[in-house]
């Protein structure tokens, strides 16, 4: 038995599956290539070498800071009748974005116009409205990576993957850890997975394995525990997580979402399925199934801790999803939240826009991620005046509140 007690306050370094509860690495990847090819300033690009060695999420906030200033020069241009180019916080009110068609133009104009007005007084440095010298300071000011820098940069002002762009895993909280399975006589389990081709009337190809198991029992609270199924053998270059990395992960998920778990399975099989457009076939991290049952699946490198609490965190949000609203997505429930993704006009990311075919169902997940990673972060107030009317029922299920239909 392994109870683990961390520091407290401190940050944690790092049935047939349904297909809505796919999250594929490959989305995380496609958001990163876009990042890298976003521009940076001639500033940046003259540094030495050394200087220039940013990490990944350093990279991430200098281009976020990047494109608010365009979109902002945007806004100075439209502002026909301010002929010094200067834009006050009523005439920013009274800006109406463009009526774009395409749905990450509209996240890009209300995320630039709100972000405007969240961050107004830290960018009009002079108190007369911004201009492009404000611009241009806040500019140069993203080499800094201050914490000012930061909190204007957290929340983009373009669609992306969540997990790609929220801040740092919490500590975790007391658990704990036992083997419940016999390691002379370890258990005989069952694995199942699929490849799922392209189509609603694609067949898809079922694939089984028979192996024994460790079985571990994980205590999260004297009201919840959970169990986590574990093969003993793997396939040759296939990575799982530990049990005792889960753990660690899933203690930091907030007690309501830790509720609607009640089995981990880390399969060795992997799931794999065809996205529309590509050759390729994308492989899921992680699923999630009626019945509070998480699955896991193998990858060809080990994924810290941050990274396996950030997918539980969507994951488990499909759970609550399954329970709270229903399992087909034709529910009440669900028309309820289909209403309030309407009045919002926005997606909380790419993923769950372009993974409609279930509508609502991947958006809920990605709501969820939204208000969870942000949760006592600066960007969260901008995450909620993006989705006023998500967050308005977010508030009620994450605090344990029944919804109304």
């Amino acid at each position: 038995m392994t109870t683990v007690i961390p520091p407290q306050g401190q940050p944690v370094s790092q049935a047939p599956l349904p297909q809505h509860t796919q999250r594929s690495s490959q989305v995380s990847s496609s958001a990163q290539d876009t990042q890298k090819k976003t521009l940076v300033p001639d500033q940046w690009q003259n540094q030495p070498l050394k200087a220039r060695r940013l990490g990944d999420q350093q990279i991430r906030l200098l281009n976020n800071v990047l494109e608010l200033v365009e979109g902002a020069e945007t806004f100075l241009q439209a502002a026909d009748q301010n002929k010094d180019q200067r834009l006050s916080r009523e005439e920013l009110a009274a800006y109406r974005p463009l009526d774009a068609e395409h749905a990450g133009d509209r996240f890009r104009q209300k995320a630039t116009q709100q972000k405007l007005s969240h961050h107004f007084a830290a960018i009009d440095l002079k108190k007369d409205g911004i201009d492009r010298k404000d611009l241009e300071n806040l500019r140069n000011q993203a080499l800094s990576q201050n914490a000012h820098i930061q909190n204007i940069a957290a929340v983009p002002v373009k669609e992306m993957a969540l997990q790609e762009s929220i801040r740092a895993m919490p500590a975790s909280q007391i658990y704990t850890l036992t083997k419940i399975s016999d390691t002379e006589k370890p258990d005989s389990y069952r694995f199942e997975s699929r490849f799922q081709p392209y189509g609603d009337t694609a067949v898809a190809e079922l694939q089984q394995l028979e192996t024994t198991v460790n079985k571990y029992r994980l205590v999260l609270s004297e009201t919840h525990d959970l169990q986590i199924i574990q093969p003993t053998v793997l396939p040759a270059q296939s990575i799982l997580p530990t049990p005792e990395a889960v753990a660690e992960a899933t203690s930091a998920l907030p007690a309501v979402l830790q509720h609607y778990i009640r089995t981990v399975e880390l399969n060795p099989l992997p799931y794999t399925f065809q996205i529309e457009g590509r050759k390729s076939a994308d492989s899921a991290d992680m699923t999630a199934s009626p019945g509070g049952k998480i699955t896991i699946y193998p990858r060809m490198q080990e994924t810290p801790v941050s990274g396996i609490y950030r997918t539980l965190v969507h994951e488990s949000a499909h759970l609550m999803g399954f329970e709270q609203l229903g399992v087909e997505g034709t529910e009440k429930g669900w028309a309820v939240w289909r209403e309030a993704m309407d009045r919002d006009d926005i997606a909380p990311s790419t993923y769950a826009r372009l993974n409609g075919s279930q509508p609502g169902i991947e958006d809920f997940a990605e709501a969820i991620t939204a208000w969870v990673l942000s949760q006592g972060q600066p960007e969260h107030e901008e995450w909620r005046a993006l989705m006023p009317a998500r967050f308005a029922l977010l508030d009620k299920l994450l605090t344990g509140a029944p919804l109304e239909f």
